[in-house]
């Protein structure tokens, strides 16, 4: 059961990363609205302002592509979680398991938010060419660089906590096997721990690598 259990949710975590890091590089599509399309049409005279425009919002796009993705996830192990361990309440190592996986997709959920912006005022900020406070080219400009950078950083600090799941459920899979064989707490909830880091390092590498980058194309844009 461990074993089948730790192929099948690692299997599954290193198939959704992969195909994040193909979803990268496709476009959100979005109807303009009237003001993007003003935007979009003073774009055409490829005045450094404009560009940076173009490029925050290109920004924007791949974050909201990135907690999608952490969304769509968290709700998946939500669900898949809870009916595991309601399917297979009866057994230890199946329980555990789910509980963990539900767990953590209760935790990931909420956390992809900040990504989405789903009231739009940060699309409608770069519109109006503002960062915060910033309005003039150079300070939004920094202003971007420095979002991007500061996005960077939190993931890098993620995949060392990544790194921390992995270790520790293997950790309380191997203790409890060695505790006692027939009882399955620590195996079902440790392989769940591993499968839950092994996602998530594949997702924070993912981000941090195009954080870097986002902010090099910001960092780019010169009057």
């Amino acid at each position: 059961m461990a074993r089948r259990w730790l192929s099948l949710h690692v299997c599954v975590a290193l198939l959704a990363t992969a195909s994040l890091t193909r979803a990268q590089e496709a476009p959100l599509t979005e109807l303009p609205s009237p003001r993007e399309a003003a935007a979009a049409e003073a774009r055409s005279t490829h005045g450094p302002t404009e560009r940076l425009i173009e490029v925050r919002l290109a920004n924007r796009d791949e974050k909201r592509r990135e907690g999608f993705w952490l969304l769509g996830w968290g709700l998946a192990n939500v669900l898949g979680g809870s009916l595991i361990a309601i399917a297979k309440r009866d057994d230890e190592a199946w329980l555990s398991a789910g509980l963990m996986t539900a767990g953590f997709g209760a935790i990931n959920a909420p956390l992809s938010l900040g990504l989405l912006d789903g009231s739009g005022a940060r699309r409608r900020m770069i519109l109006d060419g503002r960062a915060g406070t910033a309005t003039t080219f150079e300070e939004v400009r920094e202003a971007e660089v420095t979002s991007q950078l500061r996005s960077a950083q939190g993931f890098a600090l993620n995949t060392g906590l990544d790194v921390f799941y992995i270790a520790t459920g293997l950790l309380m899979f191997f203790l409890g096997r060695a505790e006692d064989p027939d009882r399955g707490w620590l195996k079902g909830g440790g392989l769940a721990m591993v499968a839950q880091g092994a996602f998530l390092f594949g997702f924070d590498v993912v981000a941090w690598r195009r954080s870097n980058q986002r902010s090099a194309a910001a960092a780019a844009v010169r009057p």
